[in-house]
């Protein structure tokens, strides 16, 4: 005789929960104050505290290996701008204005970022740099070399005749350095009474 069969089937649960590990770069976008903007540009006379970028870090990473932190490097700009983050939205940074940057000094800074996050045991970095190039503004005086003129000429000097070249520059750059020239006044004086 054949024995009977029995199929038992039992069902178990499980509960299958999936651990984040430190896999991802943080990410670093830097934010313009327009779209189309390759490079920041501040005034060389900005307040402390004027905007010059934003800066969005992301990292994919859940928990800790998501919290991201970033510091500010450069050869020549720590002394004039500083790196803030934004307390209102967590993955925010702005680049601030410290003190004005003298266009005299430097043209152009280049400012590194750096974004660590915390994943243990190893933490993931990324780095990026940008420009901010310090836009003049009309702060100098034209100077004549030298400062003043003296001549003096023959009575029967024919009228269109050159009779002094005068020289001036002026240290801003662009249209603010352009120098015209205009007459105002001519102080004739007779010597011969």
């Amino acid at each position: 005789m054949f024995g009977k069969s029995w199929l038992f089937y039992f069902w178990v649960y499980v509960n299958i929960k999936v651990v984040d590990v430190n896999d991802n770069q943080p990410q670093i976008e830097i934010l313009y104050k327009s779209s189309t903007d390759t490079e920041a540009q501040v005034d060389e006379d900005a307040a402390p505290d004027s905007p010059v970028v934003a800066i969005r870090v992301t990292d994919a990473d859940d928990g800790e290996a998501g919290r991201v932190v970033c510091e500010m490097t450069s050869e020549n700009g720590m002394e004039y701008f500083k790196l803030v983050h934004d307390d209102g939205v967590s993955d925010m940074w702005n680049v601030r204005v410290k003190k004005p940057p003298r266009r005299d000094i430097a043209k152009e800074f280049t400012l590194s970022i750096t974004a660590r996050d915390n994943g243990s045991p190893e933490q993931k970095i990324s780095f990026t740099s940008f420009k901010v190039i310090i836009k003049d503004i009309n702060d100098h005086y034209p100077m004549f070399d030298p400062p003043s003129y003296s001549i003096s000429i023959l009575e029967n000097t024919s009228p269109g005749t050159d009779i002094i070249t005068v020289r001036a520059s002026d240290a801003d750059d662009g249209a603010f350095g352009d120098i015209t020239y205009q007459i105002k006044s001519v102080l004739c004086v007779d010597t011969t009474a």
